[in-house]
């Protein structure tokens, strides 16, 4: 998180699942969904990669 909070844009955009401040950063077999637009940075969720991301996140499957 130090590494994250340090340089933000080290994350990716991933607009199928989030738009917006939203950012995604994969470590190891995680996924950090966190807000670039706050102060200090703003930790969202911390999901395992494996699950299924967009009914976790309340979208829809198409």
């Amino acid at each position: 998180m130090d590494k994250l909070a340090a340089a933000p844009g080290i994350g990716h955009r991933r607009e199928e699942l989030a738009g917006g401040p939203h950012r995604f950063w994969l470590v190891y077999s995680y996924l950090i969904v966190y807000r670039v637009d706050s102060q200090p940075l703003q930790i969202v969720r911390v999901l395992h990669a494996a699950r299924e991301l967009k009914s976790i996140l309340g979208l829809p499957n198409e």
